[in-house]
C-alpha cells in the first residue's frame, strides 16, 4: 500500500510539472502572436442572448438580368449588413414581404462586422407597395424597407442618412456605390461559349456596310472551339417567349459576328426585327436546348456610344466610340449621371433674374443655345444668371467614367402664360429651321421634349419630324414627337390626367385651322369623348410651344395614332393590334375583304349582316359616320384610320380625326359621305350605302342621331361648348396671332361665323338631309326625331 501511494505520488508531480511547462509555453507563444501577428487575434463573438444589430442596406424587387440564385434563377435579393462590432451568427434570423407564411430562414453562417450576406428571396417575391422585412431569432421585426416604384434590375440601396434610394449602379455584397458596382464587376466573369459582344444603341452616326443607320448587337465565340449558331437564339424577354433564332453559321474561336435591331424593317438572318432602348434594355442569349447561356443589362449608353465587354476582363464596360466587328477597346465601368437642376425649372413671373444651381459628381459642362455640351464648353463654377427666357443643357464628366447624356432645363422668365408650356429643344437648329420652314416631311431629328404645368410633367428625349399633308404649305405647321428605343422607350406620363400612361409618340400640332377659330377639330373630338365609347378619337391639351427659348405660339399637344395607342385604350397588349390608314385597297387584306364583302354581298341578308357584325364594331362605325356628317367633314377619304386586336374581339373600329374642314360647306354632311362626292377612293361610301340597305342597322343609325342631336348635337349646347373656346384661348390668341402675322378681329370673325351656323338650327338641318337621303317617310321621321 505504502509502495503504491508512492508511485502515485511521482506520477502527480511528473504530471504537474508538465502541465506547468505547457502553461508557461502558451504564455509565450500567446505574446509572441499577440506582438507580431495582431490581426490574427480571435475576433468577438456576440453572446447568445444578444442577436446583435444586422440590417438591410440594399434589395433588388425586379431582378431580371443582374445576379441568379444557386439554382440559376433571377430572384429577388436582399442584401444583409452585419453593422455591430463583433461576429454576428445568422441562424435564426429570416426575411419575408410582411407575411408571416412567408418568413425564409437565413444560413446558419456568421458575418464579420461590416461584413454582408447576399439573401435571395426562393419562396416569395417583393412587389410594388409591399416591404423587405428582417426579423431577429426572437421574431421581432429589425428592420423594414418599402418597395414602391422599382424599375427592372434597378436597385433600393441604403444612403448615409439611412433613407433609400433607387440606383442603377448596383453593389450586392460590396458597400453601396459607384466603387462598390465596381468592385461587384470584377467579381462577374464572362461565360464562356457564345456571348453577347456588344450592342449599339442611338445610333445616328455610324452606317453599317449598307449605309443604313440602325441598332446593333454584337456576339463572339469566346472559346476555344468553333462553334455554330443555328443552335443559338436571342430575346428580349427572360422566358425566351419571342425568340429570333441566329442563322446557319459557323464561328471559329474568337470570330465576332454583327446582327442588326431595326425594328421597322422585317425580321431576317442579318436583322433581329427588334430596337434596342437607350436607357434600359435586358437582352438573353439561350443555346439550343433552351438553356439561358448569356444575358447583358443595357442602361444609360451615351448617344452614339455602346456597352459590351474588353477581352480578358470581367463585367461590362460602356465605349465612346463603337467597334461594330472588332475588338472593343478603352472601355470604362460606368457613365456619369445627368446632372440636376436645384432651381426647379418652368415658369418664373415678376422677376428680374433668375439663379440656375446645378449638381453632378464630377465637372459640369453646360450651353445656352440648345446645342450639346462637351468639355469645351462652360465649365459650370456655379449658379448661372438667366436674365430671360432660356434652355441650359448640361452633362457631367467623371475621372473613369465616360460622359453621361445631356440633361435640358427649360426656364421661362415674365412670359405670363395661362396654357401649359411646352418646350422642345433640338441641337440641330439648322436643320430644324429649314425643315420646319420648308415643311420637309420624313425628316427625323434628335430633340428634348418637355411639358410644364404646375411643376414639370415630363422631361425626355425623344426624335422629332413633321406631320400633316395640306397643312405644310402653311407657315405654322404641326410636328411630331416618337419616344423611340434609343431615346428610351414609350414615354410614362399621364400626360391629359385620362389615366393612360403609355406613349410612343406625340402629336404637336397646329392644323389648317390655326388662321381661322383655332378649335374645330378640338371641338368636334370633345364632342366625341363626352357621347362615343366606341369611336377612337384624340385627348388634347392647348399649350403655348417655344423652340430653343424661342416663342411658337399656341399649338395643341395630342395623343398620337399607332398600335400603342390603341393598346392604352382598348387594354390590351401592341402585340394583338393590327392597324393602318385608309383606303382599304392599300391596308390589311384581312379588311379589305370585310369591305369587299360588304360593297357585293346583300345586306338585306342575315346571315351576309352577321358577317359584318363579326369583323367591324358597327357601334364604332355608325359614331364615325353620324360625327363625321354632322361635321360636314369634306376630307374623310385620306382621314380614315382603322385598328383591332385579337384580345378584344378582333372587330375593326373607326378614329375620327383632322376635322379642321368640317363645318365650311354645310351641305356637305349626310349627302357627301353617302353619296362619295368629294370622297374619292375611300371605301365608306359604298359601305354604308350597302348596310344602310338592311334593316336593323338602318334603325341603329336613325336611333342613335336622335340620342345625339338631343344631347352633344343640340345647337344650344354646341353653342355652350363655341363659347368655351372662345374664352379659354383669348388670353394667349393675342401673342400668337403677332406671332403668325394675323389680327384679332379675323379670329373673332371667323368664331362669329362659326356660332352664326349653329344659330340657324344646324341640329334640325341636319335632321332634314339624314331624312332625305335615307327617303324616310313623314312617320319615320316623327317616330325618330319627334
Amino acid at each position: 500500500m505504502e509502495e503504491y501511494d508512492e508511485n502515485a505520488m511521482k506520477r502527480r508531480m511528473i504530471f504537474g510539472l508538465l502541465l506547468l511547462f505547457g502553461i508557461l509555453l502558451c504564455a509565450c507563444g500567446l505574446q509572441k502572436t499577440e506582438q507580431d501577428e495582431e490581426i490574427a487575434a480571435p475576433m468577438e463573438t456576440a453572446a447568445a442572448s444578444d442577436p446583435g444589430n444586422l440590417i438591410i442596406t440594399e434589395l433588388m424587387a425586379k431582378n431580371h438580368t443582374t445576379i441568379t440564385d444557386e439554382n440559376g434563377r433571377f430572384s429577388d435579393w436582399a442584401e444583409i449588413k452585419n453593422i455591430d462590432s463583433v461576429v454576428l451568427s445568422l441562424k435564426g434570423w429570416s426575411i419575408s414581404d410582411g407575411r408571416r407564411s412567408h418568413r425564409q430562414a437565413l444560413p446558419e453562417i456568421s458575418l464579420g462586422p461590416g461584413e454582408y450576406y447576399v439573401a435571395f428571396c426562393e419562396s416569395f417575391g417583393i412587389a410594388e407597395g409591399e416591404a423587405m422585412v428582417l426579423y431577429d431569432p426572437e421574431g421581432n421585426e429589425r428592420d423594414r424597407v418599402l418597395c414602391e416604384s422599382i424599375r427592372e434590375d434597378f436597385s433600393l440601396a441604403r444612403q448615409e442618412d439611412g433613407s433609400f434610394a433607387e440606383t442603377v449602379w448596383i453593389s450586392p455584397g460590396f458597400p453601396n456605390g459607384k466603387e462598390g458596382y465596381d468592385s461587384w464587376c470584377e467579381q462577374n466573369a464572362v461565360p464562356t461559349g457564345l456571348t453577347i459582344n456588344e450592342a449599339m444603341v442611338s445610333n445616328q452616326q455610324h452606317p453599317d456596310e449598307k449605309g443604313q443607320l440602325c441598332d446593333w448587337i454584337e456576339v463572339k465565340n469566346n472559346s476555344d472551339e468553333e462553334l455554330d449558331l443555328s443552335g443559338y437564339s436571342l430575346s428580349e424577354d427572360r422566358e425566351g417567349t419571342e425568340l429570333w433564332q441566329f442563322p446557319e453559321e459557323i464561328l471559329q474561336p474568337g470570330e465576332i459576328r454583327v446582327f442588326d435591331c431595326d425594328e421597322d424593317s422585317p425580321a431576317s438572318d442579318t436583322n433581329t426585327g427588334f430596337s434596342l432602348s437607350a436607357v434600359t434594355e435586358s437582352l438573353y442569349l439561350f443555346d439550343g436546348s433552351g438553356m439561358l447561356t448569356d444575358h447583358i443589362f443595357l442602361h444609360d449608353i451615351p448617344r452614339e456610344g455602346s456597352s459590351g465587354r474588353l477581352t480578358g476582363k470581367p463585367g461590362v464596360f460602356y465605349f465612346q466610340e463603337p467597334s461594330r466587328g472588332e475588338e472593343n477597346q478603352n472601355g470604362k465601368r460606368r457613365v456619369s449621371d445627368l446632372p440636376v437642376s436645384l432651381t426647379a425649372e418652368g415658369s418664373y413671373n415678376d422677376v428680374g433674374s433668375v439663379r440656375v444651381e446645378l449638381w453632378a459628381e464630377g465637372t459640369i459642362y453646360y450651353t445656352l443655345d440648345g446645342s450639346l455640351p462637351t468639355e469645351v464648353s462652360y465649365a459650370y463654377t456655379g449658379p448661372i444668371e438667366l436674365s430671360e427666357t432660356g434652355v441650359i443643357r448640361a452633362v457631367s464628366v467623371e475621372e473613369n467614367a465616360l460622359p453621361g447624356r445631356t440633361a435640358t432645363f427649360s426656364f421661362f422668365l415674365n412670359e405670363n402664360h395661362v396654357f401649359p408650356i411646352l418646350s422642345l429643344v433640338t441641337e440641330e437648329k439648322a436643320a430644324f429651321e429649314k425643315m420646319y420652314n420648308f415643311g420637309y416631311k420624313y425628316q427625323y431629328i434628335p430633340a428634348n421634349l418637355a411639358l410644364y404645368e404646375d411643376g414639370v410633367r415630363f422631361n425626355r428625349e425623344c426624335e422629332l419630324s413633321m406631320k400633316g399633308w395640306t397643312s405644310l404649305s402653311l407657315p405654322k405647321k404641326s410636328m411630331g414627337v416618337e419616344f423611340k428605343g434609343r431615346y428610351g422607350g414609350n414615354l410614362d406620363c399621364d400626360v391629359f390626367g385620362n389615366g393612360i400612361t403609355e406613349y410612343q409618340s406625340l402629336s404637336i400640332r397646329a392644323g389648317q385651322d390655326y388662321n381661322f377659330s383655332m378649335f374645330r377639330n378640338e371641338l368636334f373630338q370633345e364632342l366625341c369623348l363626352e357621347a362615343s365609347d366606341s369611336l377612337l378619337t384624340q385627348e388634347s391639351k392647348y399649350c403655348v410651344l417655344y423652340v430653343n427659348g424661342k416663342y411658337y405660339g399656341i399649338y395643341c399637344l395630342k395623343e398620337d395614332f399607332s398600335r400603342q395607342y390603341y393598346a392604352s385604350h382598348a387594354g390590351v397588349s401592341v402585340e394583338s393590334v393590327e392597324g393602318f390608314r385608309a383606303p382599304a385597297t392599300l391596308g390589311s387584306d384581312y379588311y379589305k375583304l370585310v369591305t369587299e364583302f360588304a360593297w357585293a354581298a346583300d345586306m338585306t341578308q342575315e346571315e351576309n349582316y352577321r358577317y359584318i357584325c363579326d369583323n367591324i364594331n358597327l357601334d364604332s362605325l355608325i359614331d364615325w359616320f353620324l360625327f363625321e356628317a354632322w361635321c360636314a367633314n369634306t376630307d374623310t377619304q385620306g382621314n380614315l384610320r382603322v385598328y383591332r386586336s385579337s384580345e378584344n374581339g378582333n372587330r375593326w373600329e373607326y378614329v375620327f380625326y383632322d376635322l379642321d374642314w368640317g363645318l365650311w360647306y354645310n351641305e356637305g354632311n349626310f349627302r357627301i359621305l353617302i353619296s362619295g362626292i368629294g370622297n374619292v377612293g375611300s371605301e365608306m361610301p359604298l359601305l354604308l350605302r350597302s348596310l344602310l340597305k338592311n334593316d336593323e342597322f338602318r334603325d341603329r343609325v336613325l336611333t342613335r342621331y336622335a340620342e345625339l342631336v338631343d344631347t352633344v348635337f343640340s345647337d344650344d349646347y354646341v353653342l355652350e361648348k363655341i363659347d368655351e373656346y372662345e374664352q379659354m384661348l383669348m388670353p394667349e390668341m393675342p401673342r400668337d396671332r403677332e406671332r403668325w402675322y394675323l389680327t384679332m378681329d379675323s379670329w373673332r370673325e371667323r368664331v362669329e361665323l362659326l356660332r352664326s351656323i349653329i344659330r340657324k338650327g344646324y341640329a334640325d338641318y341636319t335632321i332634314d338631309t339624314l331624312c332625305i337621303v335615307l327617303n324616310l317617310t313623314e312617320e319615320e321621321r316623327i317616330h325618330y326625331f319627334g
